[in-house]
């Protein structure tokens, strides 16, 4: 074939081909005609590839051509050194038939390697993790599917190896070289060199290289090919994002469903069919790490005698019992660790003693005695490393394993006294990052006794509202934990954390975290009384939240107990001002009025214009609910001009809000829609979800009274759905009331019951709630509207026999739904109707309504003259 080819070419003689061919090998050199003349000879010993291909091309052919030589030569090297012309270099390990999931991260390998460039695909994870296993599987996978099928070349590149280095580059090159069928005595001396041959070697093969435990990019460049047609499979547990094009598949944990297959799989499916619960708890105390679960399943194995409950017995005694022979987890983890520079290892074991869920640079930087900087830099080492992970941007955290091994690490190298500093300092950046942020958020928060900031502590840093409630939501899990921790170990902490959140608390909604935060902070304010009746009043706010007013009542009682025995009279009086709403939501009108009537004055003569502003508000509020309208909005404009002067920016419109409602009640509506909605806005900036829900159940009664009843469902909506998720019992009952009010005005008395119902739910058996009433009123005009004039009769009764009778308005309704049920008998009792209609002519007196005065007063003339 050779000598037809010079033929074809011209049959140049072989000193001039001789010098055409000697600049095309690699590396070029001077090539004597005898050499080349001895390739023609049909009884040469040997074929050397570099020659034929260089030929080749010095006699003109194309690359398709010489394409087609250079796997002419690959055949006969492969007939010659494995004895077939099919034979070629397969190494990849054994695809273990335990492999268990990752069928995404298969699915992701399988379809990069379609593409019609070298691809490179990075599998990154921690140790432990499964990379090998799901490399080794995806190649096989690809193989079979008939993709790959020339040769599958694999090299363990060692990069975490206890024993030896990580394998150098060069010598893997000469193994790969001598597989491809260069003879050794031709494989160049360096590295570039042996990197250039190999990238001509595999130019237009269909080939798969997996390399296996790099230790860096540095190591896998120069093993990567050039030309289309070839997959390489990277594992690290380093990070590969400095290769370009490549893609990374970075692999996490398996679920609790695969990692309880995979104990199957390897135990045997029996044993955790017969105890599917302990299967899980072994899964979960593994963290789904694919080495801890076989290692666990292994031990299973061979221990006959175990039950899966033993197993998980054991596993509870710590990371020391995932081994199995020389296989143990802590001593994966210790590969990595020693690979440390030591300022990383120090951030690992920090990060092992952390009391919190996640860390940031800030918190990192108070644990380990850095700079924010600094800190920042070793977590992304650490991620690199992949010790720890990051799921929303500066926000690490590490599996539990790897924790668990960082701590015995801590507990090992770190003394007691720099462990405890490490946590006392994380705790003051805890505190001191609350206080900041509070001081953006709630600029008029009363600061009971704080803490000074140590030198050594870095606050977070916090430049505006938006970073500050960004900062404490984000935190939300790390401050519950800090309290927890504080409460046993620093008391003081636990209490001042609390405090200090109590009002932000109570606007935003984490309910639950309030309630954890109290639970751990009341005991720990010890025979301290300012801080007990702080404590106290926070805790009846949060019971007011949750509709527990009997707890209320007591919670705000010890809290005036207590601020009356520190001295503080003010605070005092702002205990029994709570007092007052407490009341006022328990439907007490009368007594709340006069409470606050009675407070406002003395908080005036403290100096206390806030704690007077907020007595004003709740005066107006009440005055409002009991039919005064005009009186409620003085009351209310007066408490504005407080809030103005002495509160946050929000303040004002809690009783802008209120004044709006009280003018929709005069007939007023656009002007009070003006307003509401401007307060809707305000609380949306704020970001108070309380403050917000209440607003919008405003904002949608009037749109019902200016019947808008669409746009009014979608405000009492929104509100009921902010009340759910914060747990605001008392504006999710109010937005659902005012649902059924709003569905019956449009017609739908069915959707109004339903809605009325579910309202009325937590309200069973309670006499004495501020929506009691109003919920009776309205169902006897959903049955009046459906036609039940017993029942309906029957609700208005129950609301005309209310001993407290204050809420004006609504007992003014009741006796006009019994006028109304009595219009409605066959044949119509006028008599009765005229008693009623009269006697809520009389209540009316009382209060000023005067839409419903009309209305009333239009019936009453249509039944005297009709």
């Amino acid at each position: 074939m050779l000598n037809e080819l010079r033929l074809w070419a011209g049959d140049p003689p072989y000193r001039a081909l001789a010098k055409k061919v000697g600049p095309l090998l690699r590396p070029p050199r001077v090539l004597g005609h005898s050499t080349l003349a001895s390739m023609f000879r049909a009884d040469r010993r040997r074929l050397d590839s570099d020659l034929v291909l260089a030929t080749v091309r010095a006699l003109g052919l194309d690359e398709a051509g010489i394409d087609r030589w250079r796997q002419a030569c690959v055949r006969v090297h492969r007939t010659a050194k494995f004895g077939s012309p099919d034979a070629s270099p397969r190494q990849l390990p054994a695809d273990l038939v335990t492999f268990t999931g990752r069928v995404a991260e298969v699915e992701r390998l399988s379809a990069a390697g379609a593409a019609g460039t070298v691809v490179i695909c990075a599998v990154e994870g921690m140790g432990g993790i499964g990379k090998t296993q799901l490399a080794v599987h995806a190649a096989h996978a690809l193989v079979r599917a008939g993709r790959y099928a020339e040769m599958q070349l694999y090299v363990n590149l060692r990069g975490f190896d206890p024993e030896r280095p990580p394998a150098d580059p060069a010598v893997v090159l000469e193994g790969f070289l001598r597989q491809l069928g260069v003879a050794a005595q031709h494989v160049p001396e360096s590295l570039d060199e042996r990197a250039a041959m190999f990238r001509d070697r595999m130019h237009g093969r269909d080939a798969l290289v997996l390399l296996d435990n790099a230790a860096d990019e540095k190591q896998v460049r120069e093993l990567i090919p050039g030309s289309p047609g070839s997959l390489v499979l990277i594992t690290s547990r380093r990070s590969m994002s400095g290769l370009d094009d490549a893609t990374v598949v970075l692999l996490d944990t398996l679920g609790a469903a695969e990692s309880v297959e995979l104990i199957g799989q390897i135990a045997g499916p029996g044993r955790v069919a017969a105890d599917p619960e302990s299967a899980l708890r072994v899964a979960r105390l593994c963290g789904g790490l694919p080495l801890a679960v076989t290692l666990a399943a292994a031990r299973l194995r061979s221990r006959p005698s175990w039950t899966v409950r033993d197993l998980a017995d054991r596993l509870e005694l710590g990371i020391g019992e995932l081994a199995v022979g020389e296989r143990n987890v802590a001593a994966v983890f210790e590969l990595s660790y020693e690979g440390l520079p030591e300022s990383a290892r120090l951030v690992l074991r920090r990060l092992g003693i952390d009391p919190g869920l996640d860390s940031t640079p800030g918190s990192v930087a108070a644990l380990a005695g850095i700079d924010v900087g600094e800190a920042h830099r070793l977590l992304e080492l650490l991620q690199d490393e992949h010790l720890l992970r990051q799921q929303v941007p500066d926000r690490y955290e590490l599996h539990d394993l790897v924790r668990a091994f960082a701590a015995d690490k801590c507990q090992a190298v770190d003394s007691g006294a720099e462990r405890a500093a490490a946590i006392g300092r994380w705790l003051d950046w805890c505190l001191q990052s609350v206080y900041a942020a509070m001081d953006l958020l709630q600029r008029t928060r009363f600061h009971l006794d704080p803490l000074p900031c140590p030198v050594e502590v870095e606050p977070a840093a916090l430049g505006d509202e938006e970073a500050a409630r960004a900062w404490v939501a984000g935190q939300r899990a790390n401050l519950v934990a800090a309290a927890r921790y504080a409460a046993e170990h620093r008391p003081g902490h636990a209490w001042r954390i609390t405090q200090a959140l109590g009002r932000y608390y109570f606007f935003s909604g984490f309910n639950s975290d309030w309630a954890e935060l109290l639970r751990y902070a009341l005991p720990a304010a010890g025979g301290d009384l300012a801080a007990l009746g702080e404590l106290w009043h926070l805790r009846g706010m949060f019971e007011g939240v949750a509709g527990s007013f009997d707890r209320a009542l007591v919670s705000f009682g010890k809290a005036a107990h207590f601020r009356e025995l520190a001295g503080d009279e003010a605070k005092n009086i702002i205990s029994r001002g709570n007092l007052a709403c407490t009341y006022l939501d328990l439907g007490q009108y009368r007594r709340a009025m006069a409470a606050f009537r009675e407070l406002a004055l003395p908080l005036r003569e403290a100096g206390h214009r806030l704690g007077e502003a907020g007595m004003v508000n709740n005066l107006g509020f009440v005055l409002g609910v009991t039919g005064r309208p005009r009186e409620a909005i003085a009351t209310l404009t007066e408490a504005c001009e407080l809030y103005r002067e002495y509160g946050e920016e929000d303040d004002p419109m809690v009783s802008l809000a209120v004044i709006g409602l009280n003018l929709s009640r005069l007939g007023e509506h656009e002007r009070a829609t003006a307003i509401v909605t401007e307060a809707v806005a305000s609380a949306e900036r704020a970001g108070s979800s309380r403050r917000l829900g209440a607003r919008l159940n405003i904002l949608g009664v009037l749109a019902t009274e200016r019947g808008d009843y669409e746009e009014a469902a979608r405000a009492h909506e929104r509100a009921r759905e902010i009340a759910h998720d914060i747990g605001d019992r008392g504006e999710e009952t109010e937005a659902l009331y005012r649902l059924g009010v709003n569905a019956l005005r449009a017609g739908d008395p069915v959707a109004a019951l339903d809605f009325l119902d579910e309202a009325d739910v937590p309200l069973k058996g309670q006499s004495h709630h501020r929506w009691v009433l109003g919920l009776r009123q309205a169902r006897g005009d959903v049955l009046l509207a459906l036609g039940d004039l017993l029942g309906a009769d029957e609700q208005y009764e129950l609301v005309l026999s209310d001993e407290e009778r204050s809420a004006v308005v609504v007992v003014c309704r009741a006796a006009y739904g019994r006028a109304r049920v009595a219009l409605a008998q066959d044949p119509p009792d006028l008599d009765a109707a005229c008693k009623w209609l009269r006697e809520a002519l009389r209540i009316l007196a009382e209060a000023e309504a005067p839409a419903l005065e009309r209305e009333v007063s239009a019936a009453l003339a249509a039944v005297e003259h009709g």
